[in-house]
C-alpha cells in the first residue's frame, strides 16, 4: 500500500508525511468496508497482519478491525452499509436533536460533554475487542481512522485509547460527521494532543450534519481540518462551507461522499503538494489545519 512513500507518520504536520498519512489511511477504509472473510487477504497485501478477528458486533450492523505492521497499529471502522446507503444515512445524522448523551465509557472525567448518542452507543459496541486488541502492543504507534459512521466511531476510538491506555493516537478520517459538543471537540483534541485531522470534501453534505449550533448543547466538530475541492486542490478559506442546508439547497451531490471522491481528491492534493510544498502555508497560513476549522465554523454561526 505504501510503495516508495514509506509507512504512516504519528502526529498531525502541515507536511508531506502527514498527506501520505492520510491517503495510506483512506486505504484502510476502503479495506474495512469489504466482505468480512476478505480483509485478512487485503492487509496481508500490505504487509499487516490482523490482530484477532474482524470486529462485528452483534446487532450493530458495524464493522472494524485492528492491524499491525511491525511498530505500527491501524484501527479502522466501516461507514454506514458500506456507505451505499447514503441518503439513510443523512437522514438519520438530521434527525437527532434529542439524542444526546454523556460519553462517560470515553470522557469520565470531563464535565459538560455531550455526544450524539446513537454514534457513542456505537463505539461501545467496539470498546473491549478494541482495547484488548491494542494492548497487545502497548509500545506500537497507534493510528484510528474511517469513513462517514466509521470516522465518528473512530474519533471516539481514538480519544478512548488516548485516555484509557495513556498513549499517543493520530486520528485521520474522511467524511466526518459532528459527533459532539464544543467541550467533547475541544476535549477531544486535547485528549490527542492535536494529532487529530477531519478531511472534508467542500461539497459533501455529510460533515455538515448534524447542525453546528452555537450554545453548548450544539454539535461542533473538532478543529482541525483538511478542506478539499474534487480534484484535491484545497478550499479557500471565504468558501469553506459548514452550513448543511446551503449544501443541500444548492443540490449538491452526494457522490461528494464516497469513498471513492475522497481517494481522488488526497490523491490529487499529493500531486499539488510535491509541486509546492508551502501550499498549505500559502492558503491557510502558518497552522493552515486549524485555521481551515476556525473558517468551517465561521461559515455557519460567524462564532470565531
Amino acid at each position: 500500500m505504501y510503495g516508495h512513500h514509506g509507512p504512516p507518520h504519528p502526529g498531525v504536520r502541515n507536511d508531506l508525511n502527514t498527506l501520505l498519512t492520510a491517503q495510506a489511511l483512506q486505504a484502510h477504509t476502503e479495506w474495512v468496508s469489504q466482505a468480512a472473510a476478505a480483509i485478512p487477504g487485503l492487509l496481508q497485501s500490505a504487509g499487516f497482519t490482523l490482530v484477532g478477528a474482524v470486529m462485528a458486533p452483534s446487532g450493530s450492523g458495524g464493522q472494524g478491525y485492528v492491524a499491525r505492521r511491525g511498530d505500527q497499529l491501524v484501527v479502522a471502522f466501516r461507514g454506514s452499509k458500506g456507505d451505499d446507503d447514503v441518503e439513510t444515512l443523512l437522514n438519520v445524522l438530521a434527525d437527532i436533536d434529542a439524542r444526546r448523551v454523556e460519553p462517560v465509557g470515553v470522557m469520565p472525567d470531563v464535565h459538560g460533554a455531550s455526544a450524539h448518542e446513537g454514534f457513542y452507543r456505537e463505539y461501545l459496541d467496539f470498546q473491549r475487542a478494541v482495547r484488548e486488541a491494542a494492548a497487545t502492543a502497548p509500545e506500537a504507534q497507534v493510528f484510528v481512522t474511517g469513513h462517514s459512521l466509521g470516522s465518528s466511531i473512530a474519533t471516539h476510538c481514538a480519544v478512548d485509547l488516548a485516555l484509557a491506555q495513556g498513549r499517543p493516537v493520530t486520528l485521520i478520517c474522511s467524511g466526518t460527521p459532528r459527533v459532539g459538543n464544543q467541550v467533547y471537540a475541544d476535549q477531544a483534541l486535547a485528549a490527542l494532543g492535536g494529532a487529530a485531522l477531519r478531511v472534508v470534501l467542500n461539497r459533501d453534505p455529510v460533515p455538515r450534519l448534524p447542525p453546528h449550533g452555537s450554545d453548548k448543547r450544539g454539535f461542533w466538530h473538532l478543529r482541525s481540518l483538511l478542506c478539499l475541492q474534487d480534484d484535491g486542490a484545497l478550499t479557500p478559506p471565504n468558501e469553506i462551507n459548514g452550513d448543511p442546508f446551503r449544501v443541500l439547497r444548492e443540490h449538491e451531490s452526494t457522490r461528494c461522499h464516497a469513498r471513492a471522491a475522497y481517494k481522488t481528491a488526497l490523491d490529487g492534493l499529493i500531486t499539488l503538494f510535491t509541486k509546492n510544498p508551502t501550499l498549505l502555508t500559502d492558503a491557510w497560513g502558518q497552522a493552515p489545519f486549524l485555521a481551515a476549522g476556525d473558517a468551517e465554523a465561521q461559515s455557519v454561526e460567524g462564532l470565531l
